[in-house]
């Protein structure tokens, strides 16, 4: 409660002392390692306060409640948001080092998420979404949840038809590229890809990529593959963070086994806007493999 409104800190060290300026009676709060003890002493010219030996101080508390709310509950689509949880216990008193969990559900994702409290019972994220729409976020501790909603203001412009300027699209041919594994372009990004067309079929299969960054990209329609020998090129519609309207293209050169240079290149775009997300390298760990039809 520290009555006069005074901080004061110590070391690590056994029988430190601490030297208060002007001491009011009442019950100091002392924190120590492993949680909080209370001491009350009446001033008597120099003040002391003594954990009484072979008692155990009273460990960290526990969260009892938790609060999570949005510093903005509307925003453009594409600004982003501060989220704010905070962690209190039976008493109403901070819990520090609360470790908390965040999910989201809806348009947009969480990013730069602090997963500890800090000494005031608070642990801060950021939401975004690219596009409108109603997200909910929830932080979690233990059993314990909190959600707020974030609406995403904004048009959903939808892909339009390429009228003018317009590169056709190059004939699938017949054949497979799948496999799968990482490579390091600042951070460790996976990917994984299956797709194939035999004969006259029209090509099918699937695009899984993560940056670990924060971006996640689902395939959601092939539209074409073209085989040219150890090279295979694939386009098609794709998902953004559990939202549509995304195209990519992947560009897999297999070169040989056990595929530990093999190369990939991903280019992912937003029809009707300026939103692109690339990325490329050679396989730091994986497996990917190009056949003709």
């Amino acid at each position: 409660q520290q009555p006069n409104g005074y901080s004061s800190f110590c070391t690590s060290a056994p029988n430190e002392r601490l030297t208060v300026v002007n001491p009011v009676a009442g019950t100091w709060r002392v924190e120590v390692v492993g949680g909080m003890a209370t001491a009350g002493e009446t001033v008597r010219g120099l003040w002391s306060a003594e954990y009484p030996d072979a008692v155990a101080p009273v460990r960290a508390s526990t969260a009892a409640t938790v609060a999570l709310a949005a510093a903005t509950p509307a925003s453009l689509a594409g600004q982003s948001v501060l989220l704010t949880a905070t962690v209190r216990d039976a008493s109403g008193l901070p819990v520090p080092n609360a470790r908390v969990s965040w999910t989201s559900a809806g348009p947009g994702s969480v990013g730069n998420a602090e997963v500890l409290t800090d000494s005031s019972g608070r642990a801060v994220a950021t939401a975004r979404s690219g596009a409108p729409g109603t997200q909910t976020v929830t932080a979690a501790v233990g059993a314990l949840t909190a959600s707020t909603p974030v609406l995403w203001l904004g048009v959903d412009v939808p892909a339009l038809p390429c009228l003018l300027g317009c590169t056709a699209q190059p004939a699938s041919t017949p054949g497979k590229v799948s496999g799968g594994g990482w490579f390091t372009q600042g951070s460790k990004r996976r990917v994984a890809l299956s797709v194939e067309k035999v004969g006259s079929a029209a090509p099918a299969g699937e695009l899984s990529y993560d940056d670990r960054a924060g971006t996640s990209v689902e395939g959601a329609g092939v539209e074409s593959l073209v085989v040219d020998g150890s090279r295979a090129t694939v386009r098609g519609a794709a998902t953004v963070n559990g939202e549509s309207g995304y195209r990519f293209t992947i560009t897999v050169v297999d070169n040989g086994e056990p595929g530990s240079s093999d190369t990939v290149s991903l280019t992912v775009t937003r029809p009707g806007t300026t939103w692109k997300h690339e990325a490329a390298g050679t396989l730091g760990g994986g497996n990917l493999q190009v056949r003709a039809g």
